[in-house]
């Protein structure tokens, strides 16, 4: 039998043990609320998350090919990870997502509350702190209530860098292995993940498992990165590799077909020079616009447009905090530190910056932040080590929870009796919408239509794609051939892409060969591609009204 004193002991165990479940339970469930809260009812246009379906019902027939597009080509841009799961799921055709949804969230708690298991050996209010900012940030919150694979690729990274936290077990090394190649096969980006834990198990002189992550990446990740890199078709956008041997951001706009000048960088005999100085170039520029824009964006600091002050304010105490953090982790968290660094040096030579490739490894980068901001707390206020880390998540917490209340407001007029809850709430979606279902009653089963979104223009009308890319910068005239040996039957443009409005000229050429179908809409163009001897084109007012109205 137990004495008093142990009983009580045992009791106020038991109670700081709940306490702690609760410090994180309370941030995780909150956003857990908002995000289902938030969570998607129709399939909107952003295109990604329909190619995500439409893979995954691939999979269930037992392939990876492009069902939207004229030829069912073989895909090579997104990794296998996710549409595997959204199969498993049952790749939902009938546009239900609540389950898909479900899941997501589920990841993005399971992700949360890894990272608060790892943190609270430094600190359980720290971790806590840490936890609520990332609860209520924005980007996170909207990952995790769309059909998108952030909250799988960020789910498996955190799960690898718990299993490498401090005071970790030699046995989870196989879960860290297991964990880092499942978001290779994710995201393509995890690729560098796995090149941030193989340098931490070379500086930790654990030659077996580098051997093991070596030799597993080699039979799951290289096959992929090997068909990617040989697939017949690259194409800006459409293609990693593509998108990587790009020698500058802007030649993302392929040059016109009469263009005959050379680059400098062109007439260099060595391929190699070019695209390092293009690497040297891109870090020169994407540096700053991740530190002074997409940052402070994506961790919600709300700052004062038009004065740079705080903006620079904002950035020394981030950076400050960062390197200590950086610094401290070293010592004890040191995987998680090269694993950011990892896909941050990814990052600033990629052609692009783009927000939404930073949200998957905001965890990490908040976490070092808080605990830098802990340890100069530490250093300059040791009775109160915690107040520069208060203070710096209450700055992030006040304006993310100003971003998710806007948009939680926006959510509930959507669902207002006012509207129409048959379609998202966003006008232009709507307006597509209604054009797409126009197509599915009208437009022949077997009809090819020449448009962009394509996997979202086929989930909702079940009408093959004719590939826009290759016709961009093509001749009037190739154009029209292009149309012609593609059999495409209808064109559809929107003012959903740029590349889009890059095709105006070619449209326009060739107004007299195209019938206008009415859409109704200035800026949605429906065009008929007249057959020979059809009677006399009505288009190019048409192709004039929706050019001017971009």
């Amino acid at each position: 039998m137990s004495s008093p004193a142990e009983a009580t002991g045992s009791g106020s165990t038991r109670t700081k043990g709940w306490m702690v479940v609760a410090v994180a339970a309370v941030p995780i469930a909150m956003h857990a609320l908002l995000a289902w809260i938030l969570r998607i009812r129709q399939l909107g246009t952003g295109n990604d998350d329909a190619v995500y379906l439409l893979l995954a019902r691939a999979l269930r027939e037992g392939h990876y090919r492009e069902l939207f597009y004229v030829g069912n080509p073989l895909h090579s841009q997104y990794p296998p990870g996710y549409p595997a799961l959204l199969a498993l799921l049952g790749a939902p055709a009938d546009g239900s997502f609540d389950l898909v949804i479900a899941v997501n969230i589920l990841l993005s708690c399971a992700a949360l509350a890894l990272l608060f298991d790892a943190m609270r050996r430094w600190s359980v209010p720290l971790a806590g702190v840490t936890v609520a900012v990332l609860a209520l940030n924005p980007s996170l919150v909207l990952a995790s209530s769309r059909v998108q694979s952030e909250p799988l690729f960020m789910a498996a990274v955190m799960l690898a860098l718990w299993a490498l936290r401090p005071s970790a077990e030699a046995r989870h090394r196989w879960i860290a292995i297991t964990a880092i190649i499942a978001a290779a096969l994710t995201r393509s980006a995890g690729v560098a993940l796995v090149a941030g834990m193989l340098v931490y198990f070379l500086l930790a002189r654990e030659w077996k498992n580098g051997l093991i992550l070596v030799l597993a990446s080699a039979l799951t990740i290289a096959p992929w990165i090997g068909w990617t890199v040989l697939a017949p078709k690259k194409i800006l956008g459409r293609s990693y590799i593509a998108d990587a041997l790009a020698t500058l951001p802007r030649d993302a706009r392929p040059k016109p077909a009469n263009d005959t000048t050379t680059s400098i960088e062109s007439r260099n005999p060595s391929r190699a020079i070019v695209l390092a100085r293009a690497i040297a170039r891109r870090v020169r520029e994407n540096t700053p616009a991740y530190l002074t824009r997409t940052l402070p964006t994506v961790l919600a600091i709300p700052t004062v447009e038009g004065t740079p002050v705080d903006n620079a304010a904002w950035l020394l105490a981030m950076l400050i905090a960062l390197v200590t953090g950086v610094v401290a982790a070293m010592r004890r968290w040191r995987a998680a530190v090269l694993t950011l660094a990892a896909y941050a040096a990814l990052l600033v030579i990629w052609p692009y910056v783009i927000g939404r490739f930073v949200s998957p490894l905001l965890p990490v980068l908040v976490a070092l932040m808080m605990l830098g901001a802990w340890r100069v707390g530490a250093r300059l206020t040791p009775r109160i080590a915690i107040a520069p880390a208060l203070a710096l998540s209450a700055v992030m917490l006040v304006g993310g929870a100003r971003s998710v209340s806007a948009m939680v407001r926006q959510a509930a007029d959507c669902q207002s009796p006012s509207m129409n809850s048959g379609l998202p709430c966003d006008s232009k979606v709507q307006r597509y919408r209604a054009v797409t279902g126009s197509v599915a009653q009208t437009l022949p089963p077997n009809a090819h239509v020449f448009t962009t979104k394509e996997g979202t223009f086929y989930y909702l009308t079940g009408r093959q794609v004719v590939p826009v890319y290759p016709a961009l910068g093509m001749e009037p005239e190739d154009f029209a051939g292009y149309l012609r040996q593609s059999e495409a039957t209808l064109i559809f443009m929107t003012h959903l892409k740029i590349d889009e409005w890059e095709l105006g000229p070619a449209l326009a050429a060739n107004c007299t060969e195209l019938t206008d179908a009415g859409s109704g809409d200035d800026e949605l163009l429906l065009l008929f591609v007249r057959p020979p001897g059809a009677a006399e084109s009505n288009a190019c007012a048409a192709v004039e009204r929706w050019r001017a109205t971009w």
